[in-house]
């Protein structure tokens, strides 16, 4: 049987441990707050149930001993109220954050959404209307300048002119009567002219006493396109034929 001074010392041993057990619970109690995670909450229950272990195997140690033990309480009410605080952190209800709301609202259309675009109209061709901009660049483009005539299209333009403005309907009846059947056959000729005598559009029946006017106009013309057929076979190429030709027409011409 243990001595008076023996069990004195285990009830002192038990009163250092339970006094150690007691401040930890005091420090896990502090350590709860508004902010600790109910896993959190958990893993402090666990450490508070393991110190309320180790407490209660002190207190079997003395409970044999008789007489008081002031530390019984103190350590009941730390654990007590320790294990209240995390029980309520456990059981506090957890802020699940707001779920998306997956209802497709009403899309609005594009006219709701988008400003209002005022295509343009256009009266003129297609082209103008695909592009107006190409329309306004032909307006502002100046017209391409025509290219100037050669002294002999002048010549030419200028004499054909005078013989429209002159005669009227057709050389068939009287060309031979006024210019004659061999300058006929010199003006039509495709070696001098290259193409049919332009005469052919003239209008030398007008009237009969224009006769001597209109002679003097053929007569023109006829000179006018021997002396260029003549420059014309002077500028091809020298060959035997050609230089035969211009010497023929300048011989017709003088």
């Amino acid at each position: 049987m243990a001595t008076a001074a023996e069990q004195q010392g285990v009830v002192a041993e038990a009163l250092k441990v339970l006094t150690a057990l007691e401040g930890s619970i005091v420090e896990v109690a502090a350590s709860l707050t508004n902010e600790t995670t109910p896993g959190m909450a958990a893993v402090k229950a666990e450490v508070l149930a393991s110190l309320w272990r180790d407490g209660n195997a002190a207190l079997m140690r003395v409970k044999a001993i008789p007489g008081p033990n002031p530390r019984r309480g103190p350590f009941t009410e730390a654990y007590s109220s320790a294990m209240s605080t995390v029980n309520e952190l456990r059981e506090a209800p957890v802020q699940k954050p707001a779920t998306l709301d997956m209802t497709m609202a009403g899309q609005p259309s594009r006219s709701d959404h988008l400003p209002g675009i005022e295509m343009p109209r256009f009266n003129g061709s297609p082209s103008d209307a695909r592009s107006p901009g190409i329309a306004a660049r032909r307006l502002r483009t100046p017209a391409c300048p025509s290219p100037k005539h050669t002294i002999e299209e002048t010549i030419e333009d200028s004499i054909e002119k005078t013989i429209e403005d002159t005669f009227e309907e057709t050389i068939e009846d009287t060309i031979e009567d006024i210019i004659g059947a061999e300058a006929i056959q010199v003006l039509q000729n495709r070696l001098i002219l290259k193409t049919p005598f332009s005469l052919s559009q003239a209008r030398i029946c007008h009237k009969s006493n224009a006769r001597d006017r209109k002679r003097s106009v053929c007569l023109q013309l006829l000179e006018w396109h021997t002396r260029r057929s003549i420059l014309k076979c002077e500028t091809t190429a020298g060959s035997p034929s050609s230089l035969r030709r211009a010497t023929e027409l300048r011989r017709m011409s003088w």
